[in-house]
C-alpha cells in the first residue's frame, strides 16, 4: 500500500480560502456592479472604435482635438483598430467572468486617459475643462472599475458558480 492510498482523491484536503494558490476563482456574478461596469466599458471601447472608422474627423473632435489635415485622420483609423481590439479582449474577458485578469487589464488600461489628458492638455488646440471631464472622467471610471473587481476577487469566498 502506498502512503497516500489510504486518502481517496476526491476528499484530499482542499485549501479553506477558495483564492489560494491551485485553488479556481469564484465566478463574476453577472449582476456584480463590476461585471456591469465592465461591460459597459466594452461597448464603449466598441462603439469608439466603430465611430472612429466611420467618422475618423468626428472621432478627433470627439477625442478634443480637430484635424489640422484631413488626411491626417488616418491615424484615426489606426485608433479606431486599437479600440476594437480592446473591446474584443474585455468581451472575451467578461465571458470568462474572473475579476482578477478583468483587474488586471482595466487597470493597465487606466494609462490611456491619462495619456490622453496629457497630450490633449500640452497641444495647444486643447482644452483644459474638455480634457479634464472627458479623459479625467475616463480615467476615474476605470479607477472606479478597478477597485470594484479586485473586492470581488476579494470576497469570493465561495467557489461555486455565480449566476
Amino acid at each position: 500500500m502506498t502512503p497516500n492510498a489510504s486518502v481517496p482523491l476526491a476528499s484530499a484536503a482542499r485549501p479553506s480560502n477558495p483564492l489560494a494558490a491551485g485553488s479556481p476563482e469564484a465566478l463574476l456574478s453577472r449582476r456584480s456592479v463590476a461585471f456591469v461596469l465592465v461591460a459597459i466599458l466594452t461597448a464603449f471601447m466598441a462603439f469608439l472604435g466603430v465611430g472612429g472608422f466611420l467618422g475618423p474627423l468626428g472621432a478627433a473632435h470627439g477625442f478634443g482635438i480637430d484635424l489640422v489635415a484631413p488626411a491626417d485622420a488616418f491615424y484615426l483609423l489606426v485608433k479606431a483598430d486599437r479600440d476594437l481590439g480592446i473591446a474584443v479582449l474585455l468581451l472575451g474577458l467578461l465571458v470568462y467572468r474572473r475579476a482578477t485578469p478583468l483587474a488586471v487589464v482595466v487597470a493597465a488600461l487606466c494609462i490611456a486617459p491619462l495619456a490622453d489628458c496629457a497630450l490633449s492638455l500640452l497641444d495647444p488646440r486643447g482644452h483644459a475643462g474638455y480634457a479634464l471631464a472627458v479623459h479625467g472622467s475616463a480615467f476615474l471610471y476605470g479607477l472606479a472599475t478597478t477597485v470594484l473587481l479586485v473586492r470581488a476577487r476579494r470576497r469570493g469566498a465561495s467557489p461555486v458558480a455565480a449566476r
